[in-house]
């Protein structure tokens, strides 16, 4: 529609913002704000929603780190805007490589087409690089449970974890403290400060079914009796909220390593390298952090199909998108 954010890039790499100003059934006329000032939009660069109708509706917008800037304490990263109403001093925005976590950056000034956060080393796990995938965690899914964050200093029972009285958290608040998509053990906010908490552990949570993890919330060892339990740095933990909604990770299957056509239909051969899937199983691609595409693997396991009209999948699947099973 007319006033729609798009997103320009070029081998996967974002070059401009463009803004739709008129189009009719099959064209479209956008402004153009280039975002790398020395490149030049090219006749067959991919465009996309930006943000997508899920982004703006959830506030989880994403974007790839365009510049960094070392500083004597901590990294200044430069994200470009989607939109100014997600755009706010003090927003947390999720540093991720290859779906793992790398750090927290916190916003600290808003311009035009930029956002310049800082990343401080002691909450990351590895150095923020340009490229590096930027997720937007809104204060609302860290209190309601939804959204995880990292313990970044571990001593014996009690943890630094990546929220803070910003994110909702305040004295006693409980956590859960997530391993391979189960709740392990229960901790409680002793030290609540501004940007960051210290967490005691309590109690560590039986071992249940998958079917049944409100049970593991439930249940607890004995008041006081705190069976040896080992936390460890870069452990993943949730606001213990009622109600809460734990996303299920996926599963990396392989990776796209060729795209051909066909009447209209796509065949994605695709190279393995992680988890086994079986023929007819529906997986998704992931591009930048972000589900794309669903696939059905073939019979001879060699690749899967995607039918779409017209060819508009192909953008989509870059060579070197991730094959994932979905949760």
């Amino acid at each position: 529609s007319v006033g729609a954010g798009l997103l320009a890039e070029h081998d996967g790499w974002p070059v401009a913002r463009l803004r739709v100003e008129w189009l009719d059934d099959g064209r479209a006329l956008a402004a153009v704000t280039r975002l790398v000032a020395n490149f030049e939009l090219v006749a067959g660069d991919a465009c996309r929603l930006w943000p997508m109708p899920r982004e703006l509706q959830t506030g989880r917008v994403s974007a790839r780190i365009l510049r960094l800037r070392e500083t004597e304490t901590e990294t200044e990263v430069w994200i470009p805007t989607a939109s100014i109403a997600l755009a706010r001093p003090g927003d947390r925005w999720v540093v991720l490589r290859d779906d793992e976590y790398v750090g927290l950056t916190i916003v600290r000034e808003v311009r035009e087409h930029y956002l310049i956060a800082t990343a401080n080393p002691a909450v990351c796990r590895m150095t923020p690089q340009v490229g590096d995938i930027v997720v937007r965690r809104p204060v609302e899914d860290v209190s309601s449970g939804r959204a995880g964050f990292r313990m970044f200093r571990v001593d014996d029972d009690y943890a630094l974890v990546t929220a803070g009285v910003a994110d909702g958290l305040i004295e006693d608040t409980r956590l859960l403290l997530y391993r391979d998509g189960r709740p392990v053990a229960r901790l409680r906010v002793t030290v609540p400060q501004e940007d960051h908490a210290g967490a005691t552990l309590e109690a560590v949570l039986p071992t249940v079914p998958e079917s049944a993890p409100a049970a593991a919330s439930a249940a607890s060892s004995a008041p006081g009796d705190v069976p040896s339990f080992l936390i460890q740095q870069w452990d993943e933990v949730y606001v213990d909220a009622p109600g809460r909604s734990v996303p299920t990770p996926t599963r990396r299957v392989g990776r796209i390593s060729e795209i051909t056509a066909a009447a209209g239909v796509g065949f994605v051969a695709w190279s393995r390298g992680g988890e086994s899937a079986s023929p007819g199983t529906i997986l998704s691609v992931r591009v930048a952090s972000r589900d794309v595409a669903v696939i059905v693997l073939a019979a001879d396991e060699s690749g899967a199909a995607i039918t779409m009209p017209d060819g508009r999948w192909r953008p989509w699947l870059p060579s070197g998108a991730e094959v994932r099973l979905p949760p």
